[in-house]
């Protein structure tokens, strides 16, 4: 008889079957304008912490590796290195490369665990390493703990660490908002730990120096999941992910806490 799969087991195996049996664009998250969302305000953070332009990215968790393309497009001299535990992930994200031959010789896509960083990347060290909504797939605290500090040993000194994780206060304001119009609570999926910032400063401290907190994706909430889902539920339609509220939500400027996504901007000590 085979032995049940452990927590980490089974949210692989979620990821395997999303990587094998989703489209194109819903492959880790069903809103592909967040996704482009997120891969412009890493890139344009990295641009502004005036690094050399030949530096070198380490985007752990990748999935199919298309933020990590994106981001490539911008950062023309920046070499990448993308990882994910996810076999299947992989394979898309190296599917994916083959489509975009103008960054190809400049990103590469590997198997690696965030829990067990080195077997990925050897000894090298690089100039920033970037989570997206990786490490709220790690079920316990201690493991998230684990994760940050393997993240910091693959860093340089003085290196960033951009952690673009989902947070529950965010999700709550979310959600309050919702309530007040009658709106249906959004559930934190099964496979997902939700942080505090008082974890993430718990957790970063150790080894680095948290900057700061950008809470870039509050307007794109409040609309796409407030005032978009309230006009669908009145007039009796599903909410579409490509309506074109959502491209315009993601060009306006952010405000409020409507978001659980935020990024840390962490400095190694």
């Amino acid at each position: 008889m085979k032995e049940p799969l452990s927590e980490n087991d089974k949210i692989k195996e979620y990821w395997d079957e999303r990587a094998a049996g989703s489209s194109a664009i819903a492959v880790t998250t069903n809103d592909n304008y967040l996704r482009i969302l997120e891969a412009e305000t890493i890139a344009k953070v990295i641009q502004e912490l005036e690094l050399p332009d030949a530096l070198r990215v380490f985007d752990v968790g990748c999935g199919d590796g298309q933020t990590t393309i994106r981001v490539a497009e911008t950062l023309k001299a920046a070499t990448f290195l993308g990882a994910d535990y996810s076999p299947a992930m992989v394979a898309r994200a190296v599917a994916n490369l083959a489509d975009n031959a103008d960054v190809s010789k400049r990103v590469e896509f590997r198997e690696g665990d965030i829990l067990n960083l080195v077997a990925c990347s050897g000894a090298e060290h690089f100039d920033v390493a970037t989570t997206d909504r990786c490490i709220i797939n790690l079920p316990t605290f201690e493991e998230q703990r684990q994760a940050i500090h393997n993240i910091a040993q693959c860093l340089k000194p003085g290196g960033y660490y951009l952690a673009l994780e989902n947070f529950t206060d965010g999700q709550e304001m979310l959600n309050q908002t919702r309530a007040l119009i009658g709106l249906p609570e959004i559930s934190v999926r099964w496979h997902n730990r939700f942080l505090t910032e008082q974890e993430l400063d718990e957790i970063a401290s150790p080894h680095f120096d948290i900057l700061r907190i950008l809470n870039f994706s509050s307007t794109y909430y409040y609309i796409t999941r407030v005032v978009y889902s309230a006009l669908c539920r009145d007039l009796g339609e599903e909410p579409d992910y490509q309506h074109p509220i959502h491209k315009v939500a993601m060009t306006l400027p952010s405000e409020g806490n409507y978001s659980p996504t935020r990024m840390a901007i962490l400095r190694r000590k």
